[in-house]
């Protein structure tokens, strides 16, 4: 398999790259890097043929939409796919005010939860304004799993299920993404969104190797029912 092979994204029509290129790094996560190290990570995917970008609000507190959309604007639109995720709303605040574990020297910006219709439809617009592209092909429902929420997972699960589920629709039905999902660290999670409403796609984070395999027994089969694809 090589990086730059092409596949159909389940029943979305997008076709991806078989390798993805997640930018949780260039929003500094765990150590900064600087503007030149961050084009040129993205610049090197493209290189090697890699033509589907992931990222998200949380990066960096926004950095890492800044900074994808800043590698990528130089790029024909139609010659790669972009996927970032809703769940979370940021806003402008003094630096001494702000958590930004484990990111360093994130963009200034606080952040907060919020899956409600209103805050899913605010969390796109404002990822499209800090990436500076004309769209986005693909949102993900972000960290709505039990590893994320602890005992407040249910009720943000039902939450997201409600507001989220329908501001992804309506983005959908009007052709203004392509494909709308969930990313999140537990399979079961996915399962039970897939189980509850329509949705395309799912990104599993590090929960399908070599080592761990559960997904197989009950979510990937489902997924390969409904015509649903995963990234893993």
């Amino acid at each position: 398999m090589k990086p730059s092979d092409k596949r159909v994204f389940g029943r979305s029509g997008l076709n991806v790259t078989a390798f993805a290129f997640g930018t949780a790094p260039i929003g500094n996560f765990l150590q900064p890097i600087d503007e030149q190290t961050a084009d040129a990570m993205i610049q090197t995917a493209w290189d090697a043929g890699i033509r589907f970008y992931d990222t998200a609000p949380m990066y960096g507190h926004g950095l890492s939409e800044l900074r994808a959309g800043h590698s990528l604007r130089w790029k024909k639109r139609d010659e790669f796919v972009l996927a970032s995720k809703v769940g979370r709303v940021l806003k402008p605040a003094k630096r001494s005010e702000i958590d930004f574990a484990p990111w360093s020297n994130a963009a200034p910006n606080t952040m907060s939860f919020d899956y409600s219709y209103d805050g899913t439809m605010r969390s796109f617009e404002d990822s499209l304004q800090r990436l500076a592209l004309e769209h986005i092909d693909m949102l993900f429902i972000h960290d709505i799993d039990r590893f994320t929420r602890g005992d407040e997972q249910p009720e943000v699960f039902r939450q997201a299920m409600d507001g989220c589920w329908r501001a992804l629709e309506k983005l959908r039905s009007e052709g203004v993404v392509k494909a709308i999902g969930v990313g999140v660290n537990e399979w079961q999670v996915c399962h039970e969104a897939l189980k509850q409403r329509d949705f395309d796609c799912f990104l599993l984070a590090g929960r399908y190797t070599l080592l761990e395999q559960e997904a197989l027994d009950e979510f990937l089969p489902l997924c390969v029912e409904r015509g649903a694809a995963v990234l893993v």
